[in-house]
């Protein structure tokens, strides 16, 4: 049995050909991001609602989310206080 050609080529040249593969995170610029025009009123009255209680907001995203996806039996949010004992 003889040995892979990318070894035998690295054994006797010490040379190597990186592997390389095309990039996974695909990076959406600031335009592609942002809300579109005719969302902007209902984002505003979201987040007018929910400026006081920032930790509602969460939940308030977490349950249409949760009755929509049927592999999701649970969902933890964040706590809106901490335990000083664990600090």
């Amino acid at each position: 049995m003889s040995p892979p050609r990318a070894w035998q080529a690295w054994v006797e040249s010490r040379t190597y050909a990186a592997l390389v593969a095309p990039p996974t995170a695909i990076i959406r610029s600031r335009e592609q991001q942002d809300p579109l025009q005719q969302d902007r009123p209902l984002l505003a009255l979201v987040h007018e609602h929910f400026a006081r209680n920032p930790y509602g907001f969460e939940q308030f995203a977490a349950d249409p989310w949760a009755a929509s996806e049927r592999n999701v039996d649970k969902i933890d949010v964040t706590r809106p206080w901490r335990n000083p004992a664990l600090a």
